[in-house]
């Protein structure tokens, strides 16, 4: 996980951040996509985000916190 921009203690926590920012973003443009001010970039990484997020969803139907070992100090 070299080239990833979040140290894997904190991946979950900020990417749910910035998610977040993603989805009050899109409410304050009314849901519509066209009023959102994306960039080219942006707009190129929409459809790769969607994606990701079907992945997410797709695994998550076997995530079990109680069979997690670790820090027990969560952050909500």
């Amino acid at each position: 996980m070299s080239d990833y921009p979040n140290m894997s203690y904190c991946m979950i926590e900020n990417t749910t951040r910035a998610m977040d920012q993603i989805i009050s973003a899109l409410a304050e443009a009314g849901g519509d996509w066209s009023q959102m001010d994306l960039n080219q970039y942006e707009r190129a990484h929409v459809d790769r985000l969607a994606s990701l997020c079907q992945e997410f969803l797709t695994a998550h139907e076997d995530y079990d916190p109680d069979a997690l070992d670790g820090d027990e100090d969560e952050d909500e």
